[in-house]
């Protein structure tokens, strides 16, 4: 047996270096990975981390009411920006019929502003024709003028 270890010691020796070599580069890929590996955890921590406060930001500042647009302004439920003149029919009129008063003066409103754009487009419309009137007229001046003169040459 004693040869049999001697052989063995041997041949542990020779191939010492070679041994030394595979079991460092086992441990360099070792604390490699856990490296790597703690950096991914970390880095996925701090990921996690920042949505979540981006996203609580975002939150908040959605909740903040925005006084700079308009598309949401809804109309006039209250009847405050009416032109209205209440008075003491009307407070004790019952709600049916307060509305009913409020549909027909909108239907007034609406006629009255057909009326008015009508107006002003037949108003547009008298104008170009005046326009158009004085534009002949003044061609038919030049010819004539251009004709007595055409005479005149003639004769001459």
């Amino acid at each position: 047996m004693s040869v049999e270890k001697v052989n063995k010691y041997k041949e542990e020796k020779a191939n010492r270096k070679e041994n030394l070599a595979k079991q460092k580069k086992k441990a360099k890929a070792v604390k490699a990975g856990l490296i790597t590996g703690g950096v991914v955890i970390v880095a996925l921590i701090a990921v996690a981390i920042g949505v979540t406060i981006r996203n609580e930001r975002v939150a908040y500042l959605n909740s903040l009411p925005d006084y700079n647009t308009t598309s949401m302004v809804l109309g006039d439920l209250s009847g405050v920006l009416t032109t209205e003149a209440s008075t003491e029919e009307e407070t004790e009129a019952p709600a049916e019929e307060t509305e009913t008063a409020g549909e027909e003066e909108t239907a007034a409103e609406t006629t009255a502003e057909e009326t008015a754009a009508e107006e002003t487009t037949e108003a547009e419309t008298e104008t170009a024709a005046e326009e158009t009137t004085a534009e002949e007229t003044a061609a038919e001046e030049t010819e004539e003028a251009a004709e007595t003169a055409a005479e005149g040459e003639t004769e001459a």
